[in-house]
């Protein structure tokens, strides 16, 4: 019953295969944006770049899983590996992130759509020793040709949320066999390894791994970066610093209009802000500018007795949470998504975030998993929550406490997954 399923999946895909190629000629248009996009799709990717090396192919559907698959093959790397990675994505924006954050001997390509000619022309060409798809995308018509050709699949940074999973029970009949053709499933969390087993995963290759896009370390780097800041901005030991991080536009105006405020209750406050695009700088100097607050630009060295310092570089935001008693992250009281709270939580602090995370849903479930709320709906609401939390309280200790557990959690994620991958490549693995 089983394999009929599949074969009926199959036989639609092919029924699907000629009306695309028929309609074909009216969506040339649509591919002009993107140089051989067209040709990637229909599975003429590029082959290994060396003979001698074996092809790990990465899957990552867009821009989140893209940056899952940097710490992933960072894990898988070593030295005295001779291993080639190819990473295909679904969505452009994925691509776009992929050129511009993976090494550049990776290669980067659109995923071949789901039909059996282009499956096959793609598993033909990279000739890939492993398939590795993170997070929830499964193809199953690439799984079946992968299957045929010896070539193991793997799911890593597994996630399953309620609403997919009693929707995929309706299609049962399909999905249990995919799963249970997976040589490994590494699951972010307890309930989303029990939710695939559910749908039909197997119990013995199915375990619990973490987030590896939170697995976060606070190295000797960053903590002498952050002790780098302190003497730079000339920051006494009781001196109280808010870091905003990552904010967007609409975002720095709301803070500016609190921070006088802030002072108010906690003063001599020190607002450390830095906007997400470098490019922005200029705009947020006239916020500051018509605020009459004095600033000082990071760059110069010094605050030179502004209280207010402005973020102009990039690369120092992950060292200067290390200065802070409370963050805010950006971009999540406007209609951006949010960003990584994991990588301020790490520093043990309160990382406060407004209602927009939904790029970062699952860091906030982590997050919230404390029974602690750091979601803020107003920044007139992160002032009061600030000024309700002095550092050394009871409540400051607990929230700190539980940002820093919670972050904690995901430690040793990348490593464990890495495992996975290469064990199911033959290497052998040290526990």
């Amino acid at each position: 019953m089983e394999s009929l399923s599949l074969a009926c999946y199959r036989l639609v895909c092919r029924v699907l295969q000629l009306i695309v190629l028929s309609a074909l000629p009216f969506f040339l248009p649509v591919f002009r944006g993107e140089k051989n996009e067209l040709r990637q799709r229909s599975g003429w990717i590029p082959g290994p770049r060396n003979n001698d090396h074996r092809v790990v192919w990465i899957h990552a559907a867009s821009v989140g899983e893209v940056k899952a698959a940097a710490i992933l093959i960072e894990q898988l790397n070593g030295k005295d590996r001779k291993l080639d990675f190819m990473v295909s994505t679904v969505t452009r924006q994925g691509r776009k992130i992929a050129r511009r954050i993976l090494p550049p001997e990776v290669e980067t390509v659109f995923a071949p759509l789901d039909l059996p000619e282009c499956v096959s022309l793609a598993v033909k060409r990279a000739g890939p020793s492993l398939y590795i798809c993170l997070e929830t995308e499964l193809w199953p018509n690439l799984l079946t040709r992968l299957k045929k050709d010896k070539c193991p699949a793997i799911l890593l940074n597994a996630r399953m949320s309620e609403r997919s999973c009693r929707r995929y029970r309706h299609f049962r009949w399909i999905v249990r066999p995919i799963l249970a053709d997976l040589a490994a499933i590494g699951a972010i969390t307890d309930l989303d390894r029990r939710r695939y087993l559910d749908l039909g995963a197997k119990k013995k290759s199915t375990r619990t791994c973490g987030n590896l896009k939170y697995d976060q370390t606070l190295g000797r780097e960053t903590h002498e970066r952050s002790l780098k800041y302190r003497g730079q901005l000339h920051l006494e030991a009781d001196d109280r610093v808010l870091v905003a991080g990552s904010t967007h536009t609409g975002e720095e105006a709301m803070i500016l209009d609190q921070y006088r405020r802030m002072q108010d209750n906690i003063p001599g406050l020190i607002l450390i802000l830095a906007p997400r695009h470098i490019e922005r700088i200029e705009a947020v100097e006239k916020e500051l500018h018509c605020r009459e607050i004095a600033f000082s630009l990071l760059s110069r060295g010094s605050r030179a007795g502004s209280r207010v310092i402005l973020v102009d570089t990039m690369g120092d935001l992950a060292g200067l949470y290390g200065l802070a008693d409370w963050v805010f992250c950006g971009g999540s009281l406007v209609d951006r998504g949010g960003h990584n709270i994991m990588e301020a939580a790490i520093h043990g602090v309160p990382v406060f975030y407004g209602p927009d995370m939904k790029d970062f849903a699952d860091a906030v479930a982590i997050m919230e998993e404390s029974g602690i709320s750091f979601v803020v709906h107003s920044m007139a609401e992160l002032r009061e929550r600030i000024i309700l939390m002095p550092p050394g309280s009871e409540e400051y200790r607990r929230a700190a406490a539980a940002a820093r557990a919670a972050a904690a959690s995901q430690a040793g994620a990348a490593d464990r997954q890495g495992k996975i991958a290469l064990s199911t490549l033959g290497y052998m693995i040290t526990e």
